[in-house]
């Protein structure tokens, strides 16, 4: 697929990815935010940091696509 070859569309696409998953985190935070203040319980603490994490982990994946993107054009 043309997101996993030393292109640049390749390139751009990778950091669409890493733009919206970036994005995923202010929703991720926004949730967090809200069952605080509704006060929910403490079941909700594990699914929130499980979203945060598996957010993060996207990122990373992410980055190091657009690493290895990157230095394979060279």
């Amino acid at each position: 697929m043309f997101w996993s070859k030393p292109t640049s569309a390749g390139l751009f696409c990778a950091l669409v990815v890493v733009a919206m998953a970036a994005l995923s985190f202010v929703l991720d935070f926004d949730a967090i935010e809200k069952y605080v203040a509704a006060g929910a319980p403490e079941q909700l603490e594990w699914h929130a940091a499980f979203g945060v994490i598996l957010t993060l982990v996207w990122i990373y994946l992410d980055v190091l696509r657009i690493i290895a993107l990157s230095r394979s054009r060279d």
